[in-house]
């Protein structure tokens, strides 16, 4: 994600552009864009330039070939999101995700500055002021971001631990997730420390910056010792010029002497002192180290298509932030936090790590591929969400939906239930006919009282099987002293019976 120095960087960039070029013309906003306001700018001439202040970067066109004052000017406040960047290309080579363009006139070949976000997370204000929620940026305004923290400890947003309350840009403004790593790393911090512990150690104001600044003054006095000698080279006999007329543009030795600070001891210079810098004081370091980098600084490359030898020297520059041998841990808010060492006590309950994963370019094309048919299908994102999160059924219907696919027919009558099972030491109850309600349905009989819970019995309805071996046992009940042959009238009598109980139950279970 763009941080500080990213945007500090596009700034340059962008301004840099707009000394050397002229644009004109109406700025054009993607179709693709609608979260974002259209830009109402259309003059046949403009210039361009920018300025940040932390997480935020500020775009001012101004009409003419020249700033005057009164003119007509327009300024657009852009805050990056996770993958937003300025790119300056020919028209021909429009990038893919260029959301608002800027076009030059007057060029042998037509150009575009382009704001560019893949991701489309980046957004921008027509008009907008700098985020009344972010604090004082940390490069240009060092000392009033120190007094905003330090006045304000004891709010709760320091209560948290220290890697996560630099994540707050009302503090912190334009510290990300690498500078935070590498920040912590670099002053020996453990990263799950609560805040306002590690933060009250230090004092309100800063001796390393103290000595900076008067470092600074002492460099911008002219030294005799620093003042080359002018030296003109003249064909005949290369005289030199006169020492006494460079003695007069040069700042007498007397004068630098006393803006230099005097130490008791042993007299050295601000130069030979070192103060080591405190947290707060490499909030301001280590972001200007990453603007000022070799070949102009690139910073965090979030550019799926950029040249990765450009940003060769930013790599070199990181200690720990995704460093082999460092550990890793999800901080309470989802992101992930690089150190070394013991993590602090504040470190979450469930704490886990995430493996390095390297983007190739087959990734980078499945996720432009994907965007392309989500641009021109829009309802096909919803689709796939809808399907995504479409409620499952649970494992109890299903299991209840195959058990009634499985099961066999029921062969017992409609308006019939079976019977309970009885052990056999015990004798079986005594069948009484059901309860019909008032519906004429035969179910639970049911006693009402006033003041008692609804008692449920159910009774228990005489199903075939148990008829059939009623009969079966009355039949066997006969003596077996009388002959085969001349079976009694009593067996007759329970046979006939049976048949006459048997017939109307099978008519209506075949029906």
């Amino acid at each position: 994600m763009p941080e500080g120095p990213e945007l500090h960087l596009a700034a340059k960039f962008i301004t840099a552009i707009g000394q050397r070029t002229l644009f004109g013309g109406q700025v054009v906003k993607s179709a693709v864009s609608t979260k974002n306001p259209d830009v109402e700018w259309n003059k046949e001439v403009y210039r361009v330039r920018a300025n940040s202040r932390g997480k935020e970067l500020k775009v001012v066109v101004t009409e003419g070939e020249s700033e005057v004052k009164g003119g007509a000017s327009l300024s657009i406040l852009f805050r990056f999101g996770m993958s937003g960047s300025f790119k300056y290309t020919p028209v021909s080579e429009l990038p893919k995700h260029a959301h608002l363009q800027f076009y030059t006139i007057n060029e042998p070949i037509p150009m575009v500055l382009s704001f560019v976000d893949y991701r489309r997370f980046g957004r921008w204000e027509v008009e907008g002021e700098w985020g009344a929620d972010r604090g004082p940026d940390p490069i240009w305004e060092y000392q009033a971001f120190r007094s905003n923290v330090m006045e304000n400890l004891k709010l709760s947003a320091f209560n948290r631990p220290i890697c996560e309350a630099m994540l707050n840009q009302k503090f912190f403004n334009g510290i990300g997730n690498y500078l935070r790593a590498e920040i912590l790393y670099r002053c020996g911090v453990r990263p799950f420390d609560e805040a306002r512990e590690v933060l009250s150690e230090l004092k309100p104001f800063s001796k390393w910056y103290e000595t900076q600044v008067k470092q600074e003054d002492v460099k911008n006095i002219v030294k005799q010792e620093d003042v080359q000698k002018i030296v003109v080279k003249q064909e005949d006999n290369k005289e030199i010029v006169k020492q006494e007329d460079v003695k007069e543009n040069i700042v007498k030795q007397e004068d630098v002497k006393e803006n230099i600070v005097k130490q008791e001891g042993n007299k050295k210079s601000v130069k030979e002192s070192k103060v080591k810098p405190d947290l707060l004081d490499l909030c301001h370091i280590l972001p200007k180290e990453v603007v000022g980098l070799e070949g102009g600084g690139k910073g965090y490359n979030v550019d799926p298509d950029a040249n990765e030898e450009e940003y060769a020297a930013f790599r070199e520059w990181l200690q720990c932030y995704y460093q082999d041998g460092m550990k890793n841990m999800v901080d309470h808010n989802g992101r992930t936090m690089w150190f070394s060492g013991e993590p602090g006590r504040l470190k979450p309950k469930d704490a886990s790590s995430r493996n390095k994963i390297v983007r190739t370019k087959k990734m980078h094309k499945k996720d432009e591929n994907k965007k392309e048919a989500e641009e021109q299908n829009p309802d096909l994102g919803h689709e796939e969400n809808n399907t995504r999160t479409k409620k499952r059924p649970s494992r109890a219907k299903t299991d209840k939906a195959a058990e009634t696919k499985k099961a066999p027919p029921n062969k017992t009558p409609a308006n019939k239930t079976p019977a309970k099972k009885t052990p056999a030491n015990k004798t079986p109850a005594k069948k009484t006919p059901a309860k019909k309600s008032l519906n004429g349905q035969t179910g639970k009989a049911t006693k009402r009282a006033k003041g008692v819970k609804v008692k449920e019995e159910e009774t228990a309805i005489p199903t075939l099987a148990s008829k059939i071996k009623v009969k079966l046992e009355e039949a066997n009940s006969v003596p077996k002293t009388l002959s085969k042959t001349h079976p009694s009238p009593v067996k007759q009598r329970s046979e006939a019976r049976l048949d006459v109980v048997l017939l109307p139950q099978f008519f209506t279970l075949k029906a």
